[in-house]
This record gives structure tokens, C-alpha cells and sequence, in this order.
């Protein structure tokens, strides 16, 4: 049986985080020998924890960058079959080099990231994954202004207004800044107001 590429995408507030932690339960279940990973960037809820909106929690190896990933690797022997990698795209584009040649050599790769910024531009990372996806797995989020089931755009709100196109593109930040909104219902703030 060949090696997988699974990527879960979404919105924030779709639950990619929860879907990523399945997976990995069920690897575990499986007695796979698994590996977690965050970015160092994501701090919101725990340093070296990964965790749901939900509160849920998996201890995971606090990774700076795809090499600090390929290192950890390397120090197991590259002994993983089920890798799972939590916000993708704050991770730099040789990463997604990185998970692809994993599944190549025989690990399952399992990456949950956002599918755009607040602007609604797509991330590269995770662009690039999904072309690459044996699995690409799309969340939808209730809209927070409309209560749609089908949110798939993530807004940024600073000071209760939107971001604008001129704000910086990652800020990391929970309920106190992003909602999930439905592309109707999605704003960019104007520059200059």
C-alpha cells in the first residue's frame, strides 16, 4: 500500500484542527508509529500543545521550520508512517517539497492549514498541497454574521471593523479577531477610512 497525502482545508472555525486529531487517533489506534507537529508561531492556546477551538489537546513537537521537521525526522530514523502537521501555512514554501518527498519515501502525510488570508487569497502552501492531495478534505464553518452552513472565507476584524488589504497578512489570533464568514457576508476594509 503506498503513502498518502491528506490535506484538510478550511476557514477558521471549520474544525481542520479537530479532523487533523481524528486522524492521528485513528493512526494511533492502528499502533502507526505517529508524529505531530505545530509551528512555533502558534501560541494561542498552549506553546507545546496542539488544541482545538474546543478545547481538545495532543502534546506535538514545536517545530520552527520544514528542516526542524526533516531534522526530528532524521533523529527517529524516519521511522514514522503517519505524520500530521497542524497550521501549514505559516510554515515557508520548502515545506511543502518536504511532505511531498515524505510520501514518496512511504509516510502518510496528513497537513491541516487555511485555505486563504483574511483578504481571501489562497496559500500558497496549502495551494500547492492540495494539487498534490491523494485526500483533500474541505471544511465549511458557520458564517458568524448570516449563520450560512457554508462560511468558507475567514475574517479578520480589528477593533470590530475589517482588516484592510494593507493590514499584515499573518496575525496570529483566535475569537478576539477572526470569525468564519460565508463569501456573501466576507468584508476587506478600505485603506485611507
Amino acid at each position: 500500500m503506498s503513502a498518502k497525502l491528506y490535506v484538510i482545508y478550511g476557514p477558521m472555525y471549520a474544525g481542520k484542527t479537530t479532523e487533523l486529531l481524528r486522524y492521528k487517533r485513528r493512526a494511533d489506534i492502528a499502533r502507526k508509529k505517529t508524529a505531530l507537529f505545530k509551528p512555533v508561531i502558534d501560541d494561542r492556546y498552549s506553546r507545546e500543545d496542539v488544541v482545538t477551538h474546543d478545547g481538545i489537546s495532543h502534546k506535538a513537537f514545536l517545530v520552527l521550520d520544514a528542516k526542524d521537521i526533516e531534522n526530528i525526522l532524521a533523529d527517529n530514523n524516519f521511522a514514522f508512517t503517519d505524520i500530521f502537521i497542524d497550521e501549514v501555512q505559516f510554515f515557508g514554501p520548502e515545506i511543502v517539497q518536504l511532505l511531498y518527498g515524505l510520501v514518496l519515501d512511504g509516510i502518510n502525510v496528513y497537513a491541516a492549514g487555511l485555505n486563504t488570508d483574511f483578504r481571501g487569497v489562497p496559500f500558497d502552501n496549502v495551494a500547492q498541497l492540495l494539487v498534490r492531495a491523494h485526500h483533500p478534505i474541505r471544511l465549511t464553518a458557520v458564517c458568524s454574521k448570516c449563520g450560512s452552513y457554508d462560511a468558507i472565507m475567514t475574517q479578520r476584524l480589528i477593533n470590530g471593523k475589517p482588516a484592510k488589504l494593507s493590514d499584515p497578512i499573518i496575525v496570529v489570533g483566535g475569537q478576539e479577531m477572526y470569525e468564519a464568514r460565508c463569501l456573501e457576508c466576507h468584508e476587506i476594509g478600505v485603506d485611507g477610512e
